[in-house]
């Protein structure tokens, strides 16, 4: 199994995936007058599903474990690398500085994972997730995350994470969608000099990581290339398998994932440094679902192919400078 290493103390954020699927880490370095504190990062746990089953409804509807072990097995786990990432270990009752849920389904506000988190430790989810997480009545903090629409200001459509240093607004799919799964969160964070995401000056720019996990039409994401001040786009993490649910023999589907031509155009909209792949892990399904779900494995590589050989390819589709990440259980990158 695939243990978590650290990388050596950096002041660029770290990027760590769990496990194969679409639990992940972010370490946002701190300030030099932050670490006073005795703290290197500000550690943000996203999507946190680590061991057993997952299920929607009921099991024989649809249900889901892991075929790749993940990094860390518990929360417990997760706090002990923690604690070899920070100066000080043991002084606070969790060092995990806040949670991120993008939406209600269990592979993301898994029940069984989540609850392992220290009660202490705020929580940011979409609307319909929040709703879920305050019934179980084990958070002191649950916020719900507001929508940036199309038009809108995005500090305004933000709430802090870290006040001061980290916010975070929500992004959707602008027409009716169906699976109400064409969701994500954009974290923005000023790594230079602490003014943080609602500074003024518009000549700056505020760095970002958009984790849209099953893709957003990019038309729908044009207000984030057009925000002020400027959002820079670090990483981009995106499934790119394409999954469809449905019934292909009488041309009834519909994206359940949008996958790796989509998650293409949306970094080249967002300017991405790095496109880094989620939720692609191959689990294993079980249910009545199972029956009706039909998945084409895709690198973004392949989508670019794709282009070349249909001659799409033209000066308005920029990839240059883009990097395709993916990860292995375990592994991590720095942005």
């Amino acid at each position: 199994m695939a243990k978590l290493t650290a990388t050596p103390s950096t002041k660029r954020p770290v990027l760590y995936h769990l496990n194969g699927d679409t639990s992940w880490l972010l370490q946002i370095p701190r300030l030099q007058r932050e670490e006073a504190s005795g703290r290197l990062y500000y550690n943000i746990l996203i999507d946190p599903w680590f061991t057993g089953p997952q299920s929607q409804i009921a099991p024989w509807f649809h249900e889901q474990s892991h075929t790749v072990p993940s990094a860390v097995q518990t929360v417990a786990e997760l706090e002990t690398f923690l604690a070899t990432t920070e100066r000080l270990a043991g002084h606070e009752p969790s060092l995990l500085d806040a949670v991120i849920i993008s939406l209600d389904g269990t592979d993301h506000a898994h029940p069984e994972t989540l609850p392992q988190v220290h009660p202490d430790v705020p929580v940011f989810a979409l609307e319909l997730a929040a709703k879920v997480i305050r019934t179980w009545n084990h958070f002191k903090s649950v916020t719900t995350i507001p929508f940036w629409k199309s038009g809108g200001d995005w500090q305004a459509a933000s709430v802090p994470v870290i006040a001061g240093r980290i916010s975070v607004t929500s992004l959707l799919k602008s027409k009716l969608d169906l699976t109400n799964l064409h969701y994500g969160v954009l974290l923005t964070f000023d790594t230079q000099n602490g003014t943080g995401p609602s500074v003024q000056d518009e000549s700056r720019e505020i760095e970002a990581v958009a984790y849209i996990p099953h893709g957003i039409p990019a038309h729908d994401l044009a207000h984030v290339d057009l925000a002020q001040p400027r959002i820079r786009c670090l990483a981009l993490i995106q499934a790119f398998h394409n999954v469809k649910v449905g019934f292909p023999s009488v041309g009834l589907q519909d994206d359940v994932v949008l996958g790796a031509h989509h998650a293409l155009e949306t970094a080249r909209l967002l300017d991405a440094k790095y496109v880094v792949s989620t939720h692609d892990e191959l689990k294993e399904e079980r249910g009545v679902t199972a029956h009706f779900l039909s998945r084409k494995i895709m690198s973004i590589s392949d989508a670019v192919n794709d282009e070349q050989h249909g001659n799409e390819v033209n000066s308005n589709k920029k990839s240059h400078g883009m990097e395709q990440v993916v990860l292995g259980s375990g592994e991590n990158k720095v942005l």
